[in-house]
C-alpha cells in the first residue's frame, strides 16, 4: 500500500508534467480549451464511481439516521476499485452535497468520505414510507435511543479531536519559535531537554488523535450498520444518492483551495461552507432566481440553455488524457485522469463546470477579449511550468493513496498518487 513515506510525489508528478503535450486549441466566445496528451497507465484497476453507480455497484448513504452534513458513506460492492473525483455533485438523501477531495475506494468496502453541501433549508429524506406501522414505531425508538446516544460520544470525541489538534498547532509554532531564536542566536544556550519535552509532547498528542480518530470513524460505521439493518429496501430510494455533474469550476476552485487550507492546519479535509452558500446565492442573484432550497443543482438546470452552445463547442480526442481551459484570458484549469481511456467519461463535465461561468462572465462582460492559438498555447505553457515549480505537500488520502497538495503564489490545486502512479491531477489559477 502506497504511504506518505514511500511514495516521491515530485518525481511522479514531474514525470507526468515533462510528458505532457499541447494540443490544438479550441475556443468559442470567452472560452479555450486545450487537448492535453502524455504518458499513460494501464496498471491500476478502477472504475469512475457513476459507472459503478449506474451497474448498482455503489452507493451513497448518509453515516447514520439523523446523518451528518459534511460526512456520506460510500460503499463500493464490486470488485474494482472505484474513483470519486472532488467536486462531483450527490442529489439526494436529507441534502445535496459534492466531494471535497478526490478519494480511490478500496473494493468491497464502506468508507466514511467528506463533501460540502451544496443546498440549503432542507435536511430530510423527501419520501419515505413505512410497513409495519406499529412493528416499525417501537423499533425506530429503541434505535433513536441507541443513535442519540452515538452522537453524544461523537460530539465529545470531535471535540477532542479539535483541542488535540489546536495543541498540537501550539506546540509545533514553539518549537518554530525556539529553532529560530536558537539560530539567530549563538550564545542562546536553551534548557538541553525543552526541544525534546516539545518533540515527545507532539508524538505523543498525534497519536493519542489517531486512536480518537479511529474511535469516531468505528462509531460513525456502527450507525450506519445499524441504520442498514433497521431499514429494508422500501426505504432505500429516499435514502440513497445519485451522480449530477461538477458543480461550477468556482466552486470547485474554492472547495480546493479551503480544503489545502484544512490539511495544513488540521489534517482534515474540510471546506468552507459559508463561502459555498455565498458562492450560490451569487449564482441566483445573477440570474433572478428564487429557489427555497438554494440547490445548486436546480441552478445548473434552470440555466444550461444558456450555455448549451459552449458545450456542443468542444469535443474530446482520442488518446487525451486531460484538458486545459482558459476563461476570459486569464482564468485556467487543467484537470488530468493519465489512466487509458479514462479522461473522455469525465470531459463533458470537465467542460460544463467552466461553461456555466464563462457564460456568467459573458453577460456581464459582453467585450471580453477572444484569445488566438497563439495566445492561448503560451498562457498554457506558462502555467504549466508554474505548476512543475510549485512546492508539493503530501497528505494520506482519505481512503487509497497519497493526496498531494500544490502550493505556489501562481498555481493551486491537488493529485492522487497511488503506488507510484499518478491517478487524478487538477490545477487552478491564482490570478
Amino acid at each position: 500500500m502506497t504511504t506518505v513515506q514511500d511514495v516521491k510525489p515530485a518525481d511522479v508528478l514531474q514525470a507526468l508534467i515533462d510528458s505532457l503535450q499541447l494540443g490544438q486549441p479550441q475556443t468559442h466566445r470567452n472560452m479555450t480549451v486545450i487537448p492535453l496528451f502524455g504518458t499513460t497507465f494501464d496498471a491500476l484497476d478502477y472504475a469512475l464511481g457513476e459507472s459503478l453507480m449506474k451497474k448498482g455497484l455503489l452507493s451513497f448513504t448518509e453515516v447514520s439516521e439523523s446523518g451528518s452534513v459534511g460526512h456520506l458513506l460510500a460503499h463500493n460492492t464490486s470488485s474494482q476499485k472505484a474513483l470519486l473525483i472532488e467536486g462531483e455533485e450527490l442529489r439526494g438523501a436529507k441534502q445535496n452535497r459534492t466531494i471535497n477531495t478526490t478519494v480511490l475506494l478500496k473494493e468491497q468496502s464502506k468508507t466514511v468520505i467528506p463533501v460540502t453541501c451544496t443546498e440549503r433549508n432542507r435536511w430530510s429524506y423527501r419520501h419515505r414510507r413505512a410497513p409495519f406501522r406499529e412493528v416499525f414505531e417501537h423499533d425506530r425508538h429503541q434505535r433513536d435511543l441507541r443513535t442519540r446516544a452515538a452522537q453524544r460520544q461523537i460530539r465529545r470525541l470531535r471535540s477532542t479531536i479539535r483541542q488535540l489538534e489546536q495543541a498540537i498547532l501550539q506546540a509545533r509554532q514553539m518549537r518554530e519559535r525556539l529553532i529560530h531564536v536558537i539560530e539567530a542566536d549563538s550564545d542562546y544556550d536553551p534548557h538541553e531537554d525543552q526541544l525534546q519535552m516539545i518533540n515527545d509532547f507532539i508524538r505523543q498528542n498525534e497519536q493519542y488523535l489517531q486512536t480518537i480518530r479511529e474511535r469516531l470513524r468505528q462509531i460513525q460505521l456502527m450507525q450506519t450498520t445499524d441504520a442498514d439493518n433497521f431499514y429494508d429496501d422500501r426505504y432505500s430510494e429516499s435514502r440513497r444518492m445519485e451522480y449530477d455533474d461538477y458543480v461550477s469550476h468556482r466552486m470547485r476552485r474554492l472547495i480546493n483551495e479551503s480544503v489545502s487550507q484544512s490539511l495544513l492546519h488540521s489534517s482534515m479535509p474540510r471546506a468552507n461552507q459559508h463561502r459555498m452558500w455565498r458562492e450560490i446565492d451569487d449564482y441566483m442573484a445573477a440570474y433572478k432566481m428564487d429557489i427555497p432550497t438554494s440547490a445548486f443543482s436546480e441552478v445548473k438546470h434552470r440555466v444550461k440553455s444558456r450555455y448549451e452552445d459552449y458545450l456542443d463547442a468542444y469535443h474530446c480526442q482520442e488518446d487525451q488524457i486531460g484538458a486545459l481551459i482558459l476563461l476570459d484570458g486569464a482564468n485556467i484549469s487543467l484537470q488530468i485522469l493519465p489512466h487509458k481511456g479514462k479522461f473522455s467519461h469525465v470531459f463533458d463535465k470537465f467542460v460544463s463546470s467552466h461553461a456555466l461561468d464563462a457564460s456568467l462572465h459573458a453577460k456581464r462582460h459582453p467585450t471580453t477579449k477572444v484569445l488566438s492559438d497563439e495566445e492561448a498555447l503560451e498562457l498554457a505553457n506558462d502555467f504549466i511550468r508554474s505548476i512543475s515549480q510549485s512546492k508539493m505537500v503530501a497528505n494520506p488520502a482519505v481512503a487509497l493513496g497519497v493526496d498531494i497538495r500544490f502550493m505556489h503564489h501562481q498555481a493551486g490545486g491537488s493529485a492522487l498518487v497511488y503506488e507510484d502512479e499518478p491517478v487524478y491531477l487538477f490545477c487552478y489559477s491564482r490570478n
